[in-house]
């Protein structure tokens, strides 16, 4: 995921230069669990972000999750990404959010490689702030575009490059998510909500 990243984190650094904030150094990683460890890594490799590690807390009975356990100290206003392959109905995430929103009142985000969403977008609502993937599922783009409008507008896609061959940001359409890229994002520098958006809580 690290190299499919690299628009997001220059919209951080572009947000930075242009306000003198430290958006980009002060956003952490979220490995949500062991198997996403080697992800997370990487993507806190190449951009020399801090790695925040999380477990899923299984009963030894069962094998069935009861909770999720998140290895950090307290990270005040942090940002937050967490970085997973695939998302289905989404638990795994609202789940660690909840325990994310424990230790920052940063902006929690969520990147996603492929991007199914079979429980829908509403179900993250007050907990995760930014979601963005490369690959959303054909009903995802479809229940996204019948989404009210507080759901759609969190929700991200990278499907495309411009014509000079860097990547750029864009809101999922009908368009983008079929292959047919009819639509005209203003430029990858001002597409990413997640480093233009203000502080959570105002």
């Amino acid at each position: 995921p690290a190299p499919l990243l690299a628009g997001y984190f220059a919209g951080l650094a572009h947000r930075d230069r242009r306000d003198g904030t430290s958006l980009r150094r002060e956003t952490g990683i979220v490995s949500p669990d062991k198997g996403a460890v080697a992800r997370a890594s990487e993507v806190s490799r190449q951009y020399d972000l801090e790695l925040v590690l999380a477990e899923k807390v299984r009963d030894p009975n069962d094998g069935k999750i009861v909770s999720t356990r998140v290895n950090c100290r307290h990270l005040a206003s942090r940002n937050l990404l967490i970085v997973d392959d695939i998302c289905d109905g989404g638990r795994t995430f609202i789940e660690l959010a909840r325990e994310l929103r424990k230790i920052t009142n940063g902006r929690i985000g969520l990147y996603v490689t492929h991007g199914i969403f079979s429980k829908g977008f509403g179900v993250f609502r007050g907990l995760i702030d930014e979601i963005v993937t490369v690959n959303l599922f054909p009903a995802a783009a479809e229940a996204l575009n019948s989404a009210a409008p507080e759901d759609r507008r969190f929700v991200w896609c990278l499907p495309a490059r411009n014509a000079g061959g860097r990547k750029i940001w864009r809101r999922p359409c009908r368009e983008c998510t079929t292959g047919r890229m009819s639509c005209s994002p203003d430029g990858w520098k001002n597409r990413s909500s997640f480093a233009s958006l203000p502080p959570r809580g105002h």
